[in-house]
């Protein structure tokens, strides 16, 4: 192994909590402008144990929830929830889809997988592996995914164009 890699290496173990929570605020940025072509405003940001709230922060009830787990030198999973206008916002905005434009369920479900994988992908490059050594589970998609991580390092609540959405990063307590 190179003594860059080695660097990289010891990088991702030295990252604190609110380094990766600054990197998961970039990464929803990014995706929501470059693949949704959606500008999300950050509305509330929790950087401790207490999970974020849309329906506290903006008054939406979660309905959709996708988690993308991640393992290698840390573990744990980046989590998307949203509320109904939440998630259409993101299937519309990723279908290049009308608001006249009828959205199924189905496409609902597989828009928010896709936006949780390229959440945690983007930040699987930016702080996570930038040797290529972790690996990313399929997303896990529904209306109720448990978490099985320890460690809540914090969230983001976003407002969309008429609906909102949360990221949430969670590790293992043994991180």
């Amino acid at each position: 192994m190179s003594t860059e890699e080695n660097r990289a290496e010891d990088s991702v173990g030295q990252l604190n909590e609110a380094d990766l929570l600054e990197v998961l605020k970039e990464s929803a940025d990014e995706v929501f402008l470059t693949m949704i072509g959606l500008v999300g405003v950050l509305v509330d940001e929790s950087c401790d144990d207490d999970a974020v709230d849309i329906e506290k922060s903006e008054g939406e009830r979660v309905e959709y929830e996708a988690v993308v787990s991640f393992s290698g030198q840390r573990s744990g999973a980046v989590i998307l929830r949203a509320g109904v206008e939440g998630a259409l916002d993101i299937t519309r905005g990723l279908l290049m889809l009308g608001e006249e434009d009828a959205v199924e369920d189905e496409e609902i479900m597989d828009a928010l997988g896709e936006c949780a994988n390229m959440l945690t992908g983007s930040l699987k490059c930016k702080a996570l592996d930038p040797s290529g050594g972790f690996t990313l589970s399929t997303p896990n998609i529904g209306k109720s995914v448990v978490v099985d991580y320890d460690n809540h390092l914090g969230g983001l609540v976003y407002r969309l164009e008429k609906g909102c959405t949360s990221v949430e990063i969670w590790l293992d307590e043994a991180a």
